[in-house]
């Protein structure tokens, strides 16, 4: 079934659709679906993996009602794939053309702040990839940490 939605995808983006694109207009249609329940609230998008992490970067990064995005394991750069020799149907999505041209993972985060955005499950390659953003959410007057430390606490840390 994975293998046909690939290619639904494959076959939209040859006739000119942005499968990354389709995912985040489908994002804003629940958002949207919902907005009336919504109002006044604070809207938290959690994404896990890189397909639905890169959709939800660009997605919060368009639309100001998500108040805190968390992404858990997703690249720290679309560099990643092409380092990592990725095929297209392992997410059609993440080759969108001309996208890491102009906007890679931290430029998409750096739009979203001051908005929280959280980063989970990196390697620590990864994060200092990233960790400029800490700078750039200090710029902005905020003390939020996009990158947090997901090591667990050992017994005697978490006594002190």
């Amino acid at each position: 079934m994975l293998f046909r939605s690939v290619l639904y995808l494959l076959l939209l983006q040859c006739l000119g659709e942005r499968p990354l694109g389709m995912h985040v207009a489908a994002l804003r249609a629940v958002m949207e679906q919902f907005r009336p329940e919504l109002a006044g609230r604070d809207v938290l998008l959690l994404a896990k993996g890189p397909r639905a992490g890169l959709a939800a970067l660009c997605f919060a990064a368009v639309y100001p009602h998500v108040h805190r995005l968390e992404i858990i394991e997703t690249p720290a750069s679309l560099h990643e794939f092409i380092a990592g020799d990725a095929v297209v149907d392992v997410g059609p999505e993440l080759f969108s053309f001309g996208l890491l041209k102009e906007f890679d993972v931290d430029r998409l985060a750096a739009l979203i702040a001051p908005r929280p955005v959280l980063f989970r499950g990196l390697s620590d390659v990864q994060k200092k990839r990233l960790a400029p953003l800490r700078e750039h959410y200090r710029a902005l007057g905020s003390d939020h940490d996009p990158l947090p430390d997901d090591k667990p606490k050992s017994a005697a840390t978490k006594r002190n």
